[in-house]
């Protein structure tokens, strides 16, 4: 045993206090002779001795209690019952892996209840004196106990509260958190504690040189591997074929399950729900070899419209955290656009809204019918108010002139929430006309137009500022610098416009600007070939798509993201400002307040972090109404691989000394450190014990000063 505080201990001058009370407090008896006195003397000399024993009692007691007082200040612990590998007192380190996998049990225990019997034996066998630190990590490093500290029971009971997370794994930024600990220590270990699944050596070299390191200041490292193989089927994928599904129309969902056991699976069924009502279909999924994966696809059909959870859950095996799976998924009634086109070219022969039109409803004709965009091509004179309700998007392609009715009902459109495209016409003769005074000209992002060619120009490159093109920041969508422009229309844009896509001298390739509550697209350039490549890039079916979405008020939003990952979506600019508010995994049924819509780029924007635990997550702007998004939070499909890795896949310096290997599972861990770990600390049972003490006090000193 060994104290945190051991100058405490001078506190035990203060038992002369009760001493000292006690004497003098003692009674002076004043003696008077009287005529019977002798009869009384033999009962006088039996109270007296009682009286004395019952004070000593009581004296006893008393300074007892001010020995536990200042044994509780000194704080004691227990230190290690055996010596130490260094065979003195050292610092360790331990570094504990909390990923995913750890959580997996071959039915009796967990990887984690074995990690832990293993970071009880290594305290138990520290020498006194000893200091401990530690470290979990996933795939990020979270220092637990720091810096290293002789109260070893600390330790352990910081050890006892560490449960898996639902995270990948990666040893790298633990590994250098635990040397930074030990900087400047001497006779120091790091012990790392783990079940060696896929990912915790994946930045092998950086441990390789974190080992060399480690060596040149004379740290020791060792690896201890625990976890038995255990059977797992884990999905790793939920996904909607369809982006946005229309409902009462077919919708095919694809899961794909992988074995992550060692061992062949059985048959099993899959099920799948919506917003966690079960029943919505179910799926067999066939027998699979150790690593192999297959895919299950189910046909649903959704009649209510709005955001759903959908989930898929298999049968509970030894890892349960990959055993369901959850997206969220937006369900809605087909996108109406209009195409109003202006007069074809006798020369090109094509029509200005041709290639529009194709990228709109990019699919054979007998996959139309479940396509969730329907384009009616229509004529000018068809611009009406009646005529619009129902319409979510206005295609205007080369469209010279339109009535003054006709125009004011497309502004009463796009006040009311629609969205407006406008493409110039591509015809030398009404190029002029239309540079001069375009149609709805007070409405577009851009004025005072003018006709610019070249030989060669490209758009400009990431990042973009614009929620359409923002798609094209990572690369790995293609590029939108993939086309040649030769022509295009100049502009300055207006106040409160902004550049979706600007070309590579700032000019923009494509604008918008808000009007009410709706939105205008402007191209500067006809969508036809002689002006530019882009209707002939790969990049523009996307673009025309993500075009539509953000016109029509779809806001999109993430499916899933990864446990601490931000899920963020795209609302109206009015919401900005307004609560919102989130159900969770931990409260399912009961929306709380989450934040505020933030202000960005012109649009209001929900963002939420707060996505620790895996589940299905609802986001509403009206807690009693319906849901205006939803997410899933799913755990790393790596961590469904419960494989054993090779050793040589690890560094150099894991296996070389100390436990390795599954041996490391079955190392004895002593009955005392056992005991220990079943006992409160110790600090604890003396406070206990005070309380004891001091009523006993209390009882006996009442009890006592009653008259005989």
């Amino acid at each position: 045993m060994h104290l945190l505080s051991p100058l405490y201990l001078l506190g035990l001058a203060a038992i002369a206090l009760p001493v000292l009370i006690h004497l003098i407090r003692h009674r002076k008896v004043t003696v008077v002779a009287w005529a019977a006195h002798r009869f009384l003397n033999v009962v006088l000399r039996r109270l007296q001795r009682k009286r004395r024993l019952n004070d000593l009692l009581l004296l006893l007691l008393r300074c007892l209690l001010f020995v536990l007082l200042a044994l509780l200040f000194a704080r004691p612990f227990m230190g290690g019952s055996g010596s130490s590998a260094m065979g003195e007192a050292q610092t360790v380190i331990l570094v504990l892996d909390a990923s995913g996998s750890m959580g997996s049990s071959n039915g009796v225990r967990s990887n984690m209840d074995a990690a832990r019997e293993q970071g009880i034996a290594v305290l138990a066998g520290l020498a006194p004196g000893s200091e401990a630190g530690l470290i979990v990590f996933s795939e990020e490093a979270l220092p637990v106990v720091s810096p290293p500290v002789r109260d070893l029971d600390l330790v352990r009971r910081e050890l006892e509260r560490v449960s898996a997370l639902p995270a990948g794994s990666n040893l790298a930024p633990a590994l250098e958190a635990a040397m930074k600990m030990l900087k400047g220590k001497s006779r120091a270990r790091i012990v790392v504690i783990t079940d060696a699944r896929i990912g915790v050596w994946s930045e092998r070299e950086k441990l390789e040189q974190l080992g060399e390191l480690a060596a040149e200041n004379n740290l020791s490292l060792q690896a201890i591997r625990v976890g038995d193989a255990a059977p797992n089927l884990g999905i790793v994928s939920l996904a909607s074929a369809t982006e946005r599904p229309i409902t009462g129309q077919p919708l095919a969902v694809t899961a794909t399950v992988r074995n992550g056991g060692s061992s062949p699976s059985v048959r099993t069924r899959m099920s799948f729900s919506l917003d966690d009502d079960a029943g919505l279909a179910e799926a067999w999924l066939p027998a699979l070899e150790p690593g192999q994966s297959a895919p299950v696809v189910v046909e649903l059909r959704i009649d209510e419209p709005g955001w759903h959870s959908l989930s898929a859950r298999l049968s509970g095996d030894g890892l349960a955290l990959d055993d369901v799976r959850s997206i969220g998924l937006f369900v809605g009634p087909k996108m109406r656009v209009a195409l109003v086109e202006g007069p074809t070219s006798p020369c090109r022969g094509v029509a200005p809204g041709f290639f529009l039109k194709a990228a709109a409803v990019p699919v054979p004709v007998k996959q139309r019918r479940n396509f969730p965009v329907a384009v009616e091509s229509w004529e000018a004179a068809q611009l009406t108010e009646n005529q619009l309700e129902g319409v979510s998007v206005v295609m205007l392609a080369g469209v010279t002139r339109l009535e003054r009715a006709q125009q004011q009902a497309l502004l009463d459109f796009l006040r009311n929430g629609g969205g407006v495209l406008v493409t110039p016409p591509a015809g030398e003769r009404v190029r002029e006309a239309y540079v001069t005074r375009p149609v709805l000209a007070d409405m577009l992002p851009l004025q005072g137009l003018s006709f610019v060619e070249s030989e060669m120009t490209f758009a400009a490159g990431p990042p973009y500022a614009s929620p359409i093109t923002a798609w094209w920041d990572s690369g790995r969508s293609g590029s939108l610098q993939s086309f040649v422009v030769s022509a295009y229309l100049r502009g300055t844009l207006r106040e409160g416009a902004t550049v979706v896509l600007p070309l590579e001298d700032g000019s923009p390739l494509l604008s918008s600007i808000d009007e009410g509550a709706g939105r205008v697209l402007f191209a500067s350039i006809p969508l036809e070939a002689s002006w530019s490549e882009l209707p002939l890039s790969p990049q523009f079916v996307p673009l025309v798509q993500r075009s539509l979405q953000w016109l029509a008020a779809q806001s999109e939003a993430p499916a899933e993201v990864s446990p601490g990952e931000r899920w963020s979506m795209d609302v109206a600019a009015a919401q900005a400002g307004q609560p919102f508010y989130v159900s969770s995994p931990r409260q399912p049924g009961l929306p709380l307040m989450a934040g505020e819509v933030e202000y960005a780029q012109g649009r209001g924007v929900i963002a939420f972090s707060t996505t620790a635990d895996p589940g299905v997550y609802r986001v509403y702007l009206d807690p009693e109404g319906e849901p205006v998004g939803a997410f899933g939070v799913n755990p790393s499909s790596d961590e469904t691989d419960l494989r054993a890795q090779p050793d040589d896949l690890a560094p150099s310096w894991a296996y070389a000394a100390g436990i390795s290997g599954d041996t490391a599972v079955h190392a004895p861990v002593g009955f005392l450190a056992r005991l220990q770990s079943y006992l409160p600390e110790i600090w604890t049972l003396i406070a206990y014990v005070m309380l004891l003490l001091g009523a006993v006090e209390l009882y006996l000193a009442q009890r006592f000063s009653r008259p005989a």
